[in-house]
């Protein structure tokens, strides 16, 4: 099962005019990376380099160029994109 649906991402960055062409060579066409990336985010400088388990995070879905493969993240809660929580709290 996909973590989001992949039409409503377009949708969504589409209502937020993310249109531009790619910022590297400027080719209009681009995709979604299948899967998403959770960014560890950390309150403590110490903490820099550190292997985290649990805690915060940011999600983010990855759209790419179809010619040079330039990589640009979007948050999934901005987009709102993150999954809903039942009523059960799962």
């Amino acid at each position: 099962m996909a973590i989001f649906d992949k039409q409503l991402a377009i949708k969504k960055l589409t209502e937020r005019n993310a249109l531009l062409p790619c910022h590297r060579c400027g080719h209009k066409s681009f995709g979604i990376v299948d899967g998403v990336t959770s960014y560890s985010l950390i309150d403590d400088q110490n903490m820099i380099g550190s292997v985290m388990v649990g805690g915060p995070s940011l999600p983010v879905l990855h759209v790419f160029c179809e010619n040079c493969g330039a990589v640009t993240s979007h948050s999934l809660g901005i987009l709102e994109l993150l999954p809903k929580d039942d009523e059960n709290g799962k």
